[in-house]
């Protein structure tokens, strides 16, 4: 039986992106972050699509499905404070 699978948006606002290259940065944390997700999460229906960041507004944008139910949003925020980038989780759409 194929679960059905949302596609999602979930959006976070991410301080302290002053360059391309921070943008960068900040999109690859989440992306291994994300991948280590899926694997402890084996029983998941999470894809992830894409994930985009906007580093001149701030914004970051995780593409997928089921994304609200799937992604832990503590481990990203927590993650990219330490790197020095405070996060807020914004919404879902």
């Amino acid at each position: 039986v194929a679960s059905s699978v949302t596609p999602q948006e979930l959006v976070f606002s991410v301080d302290n992106m002053t360059c391309g290259g921070c943008g960068s940065h900040v999109r690859n944390l989440v992306e291994s972050s994300l991948n280590q997700q899926q694997q402890q999460q084996q029983a998941s229906s999470m894809t992830i699509d894409k994930v985009a960041v906007d580093w001149r507004a701030g914004v970051l944008s995780i593409y997928g499905g089921n994304l609200n139910e799937f992604v832990e949003q503590s481990v990203i925020i927590e993650m990219l404070k330490k790197e020095g980038y405070p996060t807020t989780f914004l919404y879902v759409n």
